[in-house]
């Protein structure tokens, strides 16, 4: 009989968390690892490419949301989960 125990990977280390909903009329979730480093308005370019509906969303990180003037200056830990929604 196979083994079918499950394993729970944590994040990559170095790397941060992304779970996003780019598009205002879908629930399709992107979700991806990226290396740290980036700040959280480098991320936002990377999740929705459009500069006009970039100002419509919401980030997060676990359950504190970040005030939009401040995108350019936080820069996630490794291991981070950062939630990205319209």
């Amino acid at each position: 009989m196979p083994d079918c125990s499950i394993e729970i990977l944590p994040p990559r280390e170095g790397m941060i968390h992304v779970v996003a909903m780019p598009h205002p009329f879908s629930m399709a979730r992107l979700v991806f690892d990226i290396e740290a480093g980036c700040t959280l308005a480098e991320i936002l370019e990377k999740v929705q490419p459009d500069q006009n509906l970039r100002g419509f969303f919401h980030v997060a990180l676990g359950e504190h949301v970040i005030d939009r003037t401040d995108l350019h200056r936080i820069r996630p830990r490794p291991g981070t989960h950062v939630i990205v929604r319209m």
